[in-house]
């Protein structure tokens, strides 16, 4: 009798020990929250903040703020551009993806891009500059 209650409190005891281990296991296989890997971007330049390193742009329904990184390549007309060269009011866009922490970083920041929607001949206020005149 002492014999058979032994091999029924070992096999108990083995199976509960099995179990606790299946679940630490799936728990720990879980996979983590996936980012997103990115979208591509376009819209007008509300405002650009160079000690926080964002910028700004407006919407139709909210504002989107996008942050920048030393990594962040800044282009115009395919030549590249610093931060100093971005103006209020130009029309960019480029490509930003999450970072660690979720929030959105600029991968690729393209100046002067013409304005969607607006013919052939609207472009970026910034880029009608007047010719000059001597």
């Amino acid at each position: 009798m002492t014999t058979i209650r032994l091999i029924l409190s070992v096999t108990l005891a083995c199976s509960i020990f099995a179990s606790r281990a299946a679940e630490q296991k799936t728990a720990t296989n879980a996979p983590a929250a996936k980012l997103p890997n990115g979208m591509p971007f376009y819209g007008k330049l509300g405002a650009v903040d160079k000690s926080a390193q964002t910028i700004t742009l407006d919407g139709k329904e909210k504002k989107r703020i996008f942050h920048l990184t030393a990594s962040t390549r800044i282009h115009r007309d395919k030549q590249p551009a610093t931060i100093d060269d971005l103006a209020v009011g130009q029309w960019v866009g480029g490509f930003v993806r999450p970072d660690p922490n979720g929030r959105p970083t600029v991968v690729t920041l393209n100046l002067a891009v013409v304005q969607r929607g607006g013919g052939p001949t609207t472009t970026n206020a910034v880029n009608n500059r007047p010719p000059n005149r001597k």
